[in-house]
């Protein structure tokens, strides 16, 4: 399966240049690098803001604390980012 996504990876790069996010997340979710949550969570984020939207309340309140005192933004931000800075260091390691 993990050889799958990476031929999925490079064949959509081969098409168009261009490779979506979506295989990258699934080929570390085969990897047992994220979990399924993550994986949503990940893909919910970038989805929305790549796009100059704001992740829907119901799904995003999964992650965040909407009653928190930090905005939803920034509780957004700092989870995914922290996600990411780990997701480098794992990824570092293959």
């Amino acid at each position: 399966m993990i050889e799958k996504a990476k031929g999925k990876i490079l064949e959509n790069y081969k098409e168009n240049k261009n490779v979506t996010h979506e295989p990258y997340l699934k080929f570390l979710e085969l990897k047992k690098i994220i979990s399924k949550d993550e994986l949503k969570f990940l893909k919910i984020v970038r989805s929305t803001f790549s796009h100059n939207q704001f992740p829907p309340k119901e799904t995003i309140k999964q992650f965040v604390d909407i009653n928190d005192t930090k905005t939803i933004a920034e509780q957004i931000f700092t989870i995914y980012d922290a996600k990411n800075q780990e997701l480098l260091e794992e990824i570092n390691k293959l």
